[in-house]
């Protein structure tokens, strides 16, 4: 396991520092590193989705090759957000047919549900959330599940970091799901304590609890 990440790793830096990417011989390469299907690191999982991004800008006609294998890295719910980046930004260019956004929608949601059984998987959902919002404009399903996400992340120090695009995309969802949400902002920015962090500043505390104010302005409006 620990070659294998090594391998992902010095492969992801040759995808970085290659400036050509028209060049015949860096898309051979980037064929070959999709030819296994998805890796199981994350490394080698970013690394693939760098080599889909050339490889369809290249060959844009040819993106829905690429499909099940960029499916294949979202379900696996380790690098979420740069999976669905890649999904969303086919299905609105029209690079795949528009039927395929009720498959990414699935699949986001199979992410979003499942039990938070590892250290990263409240991030996972996040991230699965956030996708799902911007998928669909709006959420308009059950709040419980968006408060539930929402308050996980702000009780760990490192994912409600990333929670912010989420807070942003939630403005355009009904009333019934941003009132409770803003609850749970209203709970974490009237605490006494600092933002849980591994940080210590206050400036970043203070910055901080400044877009937490923002965000229940903007999620308040009718």
């Amino acid at each position: 396991i620990a070659a294998a990440f090594a391998e992902d790793l010095a492969e992801d830096y040759v995808f970085r520092v290659c400036v050509d990417r028209n060049d015949p011989v860096f898309l051979a390469w980037c064929e070959q590193k999709l030819g296994a299907g998805a890796s199981s690191t994350v490394p080698g999982c970013l690394g693939q989705l760098g080599a889909v991004v050339a490889l369809s800008a290249a060959h844009a006609p040819n993106a829905q090759k690429w499909w099940p294998l960029v499916m294949g890295i979202l379900s696996q719910g380790i690098v979420v957000a740069e999976a669905a980046e890649v999904l969303l930004g086919w299905l609105d260019t029209n690079t795949v047919p528009g039927s395929y956004r009720n498959e990414v929608s699935d699949e986001l949601h199979n992410v979003l549900l499942r039990p938070q059984d590892s250290y990263d998987s409240g991030r996972s959902r996040l991230l699965a959330l956030t996708a799902l919002v911007e998928l669909h404009g709006s959420w308009s399903e059950d709040s419980a599940v968006v408060v539930e996400v929402v308050r996980a992340a702000f009780d760990d120090a490192i994912t409600w970091k990333s929670v912010w695009p989420l807070l942003a995309a939630l403005s355009g969802s009904p009333a019934t799901v941003r009132e409770p949400v803003v609850e749970v902002l209203r709970a974490v920015a009237s605490g006494d304590d600092r933002l849980n962090s591994y940080e210590d500043r206050a400036i970043d505390d203070e910055r901080a609890r400044e877009r937490l104010a923002e965000m229940i302005d903007r999620l308040s409006r009718p």
